[in-house]
């Protein structure tokens, strides 16, 4: 529909500048550029609480006659699309005697909450009507609505983003992380050799933990748990395999059997295995190994316990429950805990169709525990089993390759550790050395 003068005049009169119907927003992008006349002001389409934010803008002069707002406009724009007459991208059309390429006056829509449909829904309708488009936040709107031609106002928003969003914009942010840092040290493992490989010990991010069968990996993560634990620093320990009190009793086998070596008498003949504590005590129990046993158990209780917190978990865990787990964490303790899961195959996942395939399900589970290391700023340790290659010849190295249906261990986590039997480093240095005898004595012992 072509729309005269009069009926554009006629509107005027009766509605609202700010308010103006669709008939009069249609001729006001139709407005062509001529040869004097170069810089057209823009039509602003604006979200409702945005308009009163350009009002306030009275030092900068702009035409209120090219304000619009979505709610008069965006439900005349669809209604129009969908009557039997032109739709409203071909109601812009404008014919041009001179038979020019038409230039139309821009459309700059402001918005304060980018979610609206509405604003997917103007852009389309006027770039279907090859209308200039560009979307502003509100609070950006004093720069753009100064400028004029499409030209000066891309300027403006290409300035913006250089100086928003763009690496360079970054350089701040970046520098604020150096102090974030500082006052961030490494988390000690307890372990000096092991903390000078990790550049002083644990940071954020997502650690894998693998190897063979009886190396001792949830051994060695329990050992480091007592220290972190002793330090002052909160642990929260995901069990998927052990129970809850076989946990704690390996801990106190561990400090039993550190406590009695102290003591500088036999360590085999008081200190007392995991399988004892659990009992209460060896049978026929001395009161030597009677007292050492309760010694660390008031020791684990006393100095470990209170910063450790193990929750059992077997068969339905997903990373979902762990999220859930640290956000109640940090919500009654107000600390961000050193989180260890044992161990990522048991893992399992919230979707039926990804837990069926074993190397999809923990591909997914490694990356959704990356990202709640992101999220959190926490360490996240992780048990992994190796595969069955990694079995059948227990004297090769642990490598990456070694890791069981994950390729994406070898992507995401920020540190692999590979345990193995001291022998087994032997016989790999004897190998690339090609001492053939040395070779064969370490091999043997495996027999």
């Amino acid at each position: 529909m072509n729309e005269s003068p009069e009926n554009v005049n006629q509107n005027e009169q009766t509605q609202p500048p700010e308010y103006q119907s669709l008939l009069y927003f249609r001729s006001m992008i139709r407005n062509r550029y001529t040869e004097n006349e170069s810089d057209r002001t823009p039509i602003y389409l604006v979200q409702d609480v945005c308009y009163q934010t350009i009002n306030r803008m009275s030092k900068y002069q702009y035409d209120k006659h090219r304000i619009f707002t979505f709610d008069k406009i965006i439900p005349q724009m669809i209604e129009d699309q969908n009557s039997d007459q032109p739709d409203f991208a071909k109601g812009l059309k404008h014919q041009n005697e001179q038979k020019k390429p038409d230039v139309l006056s821009p459309v700059i829509i402001f918005y304060n909450d980018y979610k609206d449909k509405r604003i997917e829904t103007a852009r389309n309708i006027l770039e279907d009507a090859n209308i200039p488009v560009f979307l502003q936040d509100e609070s950006k709107a004093i720069s753009i609505i100064k400028e004029t031609s499409v030209e000066a106002v891309k300027k403006e928003i290409n300035r913006q983003y250089s100086e928003t969003c763009s690496g360079k914009s970054k350089r701040k942010e970046f520098e604020q992380g150096f102090e974030a840092l500082r006052k961030n040290r490494a988390i000690s493992t307890g372990f000096p050799i092991l903390d000078s490989y990790l550049d002083g010990g644990f940071y954020s991010g997502l650690y894998a933990i693998g190897g063979g069968t009886g190396t001792g990996k949830t051994t060695l993560l329990l050992n480091i748990a007592d220290h972190i634990a002793r330090s002052g620093h909160h642990v929260l320990m995901v069990a998927l395999e052990m129970s809850q009190n076989e946990l704690f009793a390996k801990m106190i086998s561990s400090i039993c059997y550190d406590q009695v070596s102290r003591s500088g008498i036999k360590a085999l003949q008081y200190a007392q295995t995991t399988r004892d504590i659990l009992k209460g005590g060896k049978e026929d129990e001395s009161k030597e190994a009677r007292y050492f046993r309760e010694l660390s158990i008031d020791e684990y209780f006393d100095k470990v316990a209170n910063n450790l917190d193990v929750h059992e978990s077997i068969g339905n865990c997903t990373v979902k429950d762990i999220e859930n787990l640290i956000k109640n964490h940090i919500y009654h303790t107000g600390e961000r805990p050193v989180v260890i899961v044992d161990y990522l195959q048991i893992l399992s996942h919230e979707d039926k169709y990804i837990r069926s395939n074993d190397k999809v399900k923990t591909d997914s589970n490694v990356l959704a525990l990356k990202q709640l290391s992101r999220d959190y700023d926490i360490p996240i340790l992780m048990i992994s089993s190796l595969n069955r290659e990694s079995y059948k010849d227990i004297t090769q190295e642990v490598n990456l390759t070694s890791f069981k249906e994950s390729g994406a261990i070898e992507y995401s986590c920020d540190v692999v550790l590979g345990l193995q039997l001291s022998a087994v480093t032997d016989i790999s240095n004897a190998k690339r050395n090609k001492e053939k005898e040395l070779i064969n004595d370490l091999e043997s012992s495996f027999d």
